[in-house]
């Protein structure tokens, strides 16, 4: 949660989080493990990566979940009441 509202808070400064401006931030995973059971596949990551895309662009299903206290990220003409 701290680095989701970190995030959020450094696009609220830079004029992003009210607009529907998409950004591309590059991403490195990677795995560290000891047995051979403990890794996880690329479609997994792949999974996780779409999860967190849908989170950031308001497009989850969840989205009237939003807690409270980032409500005030969203832009002016979005809001958990009025996503569906």
């Amino acid at each position: 949660m701290r680095l989701y509202l970190l995030f959020l808070s450094c696009m609220n400064l830079l004029g992003v989080a009210q607009s529907e401006k998409v950004i591309t931030v590059p991403v490195v995973v990677h795995v560290t493990y000891n047995q051979a059971y403990e890794n996880i596949t690329e479609d997994q990551i792949r999974s996780q990566l779409e999860a967190i895309n849908a989170d950031f662009s308001r497009s989850n299903a969840d989205f009237a979940n939003i807690p409270s206290v980032l409500q005030n990220f969203l832009p002016a003409s979005t809001s958990a009441s009025n996503s569906r």
